[in-house]
């Protein structure tokens, strides 16, 4: 506030600053009227979509996509962000583009109020290779486990900084246990050793 040492900027400054805030994000943004037309677009979204300013200008968003599923959960956040005028999130969504071939985004759609009417910022976060990654691990962990299983082999794995144990049900079912008699713990490992192996183990 003016008097109070922070800077006093008049609504051309704000709009200004945002735009160039805008301008320099490295997520794809595109703002959008009423209609759902472009008015606005920064580079990376002039990037991920293949074209230039002059071409999204007065084009509707849905045109920029290319499946019926896009354009209904692009428009299923617009209409949550005119119903509630705040912000939401949509699931991920497979946009398939010509500049870049086919990107996992979480799209996040931001209701802003205008003198010339409702607005609605976009935002795409690029998440595919996370998501890539996240379900090659998943595969990865799947495989180990069905091997392990398949083998007989029993697994147990301690980490001393935190004090943590992992015991496979292998590894259970080797003493006798179901996996869920025997919880996966130092304690429970502990509780099974003989009286004369405990302290010279445990220490």
């Amino acid at each position: 506030m003016p008097g109070d040492g922070t800077p006093d900027l008049n609504a051309a400054t704000r709009g200004l600053t945002f735009y160039s805030l805008a301008e320099a994000a490295v997520d794809p943004m595109v703002l959008v009227d009423g209609a759902d037309r472009v008015v606005w677009a920064n580079a990376a979204f002039l990037s991920l979509f293949g074209g230039d300013m002059d071409a999204f200008i007065g084009t509707p968003l849905e045109e920029c996509l290319t499946s019926a599923a896009e354009r209904g959960a692009v428009h299923g956040v617009l209409a949550d962000i005119a119903a509630a005028s705040g912000a939401t999130a949509t699931p991920v969504l497979h946009l398939a583009t010509e500049a870049n071939g086919e990107r996992i985004m979480e799209v996040t759609a931001v209701h802003i109020a205008s003198d010339s009417g409702a607005l609605h910022m976009i935002t795409l976060r690029d998440v595919t290779e996370a998501t890539r990654t996240r379900e090659a691990l998943a595969e990865s962990e799947e495989r180990f486990a069905l091997a392990m299983k398949s083998s007989g082999n029993a697994l147990w794995d301690w980490r001393l900084p935190s004090n943590e144990l992992y015991l496979s049900p292998q590894w259970k079912a080797q003493l006798g246990y179901e996996d869920d008699e025997l919880e996966s713990s130092f304690e429970a490992f502990a509780s099974l050793l003989h009286p004369d192996d405990r302290e010279e183990t445990v220490t």
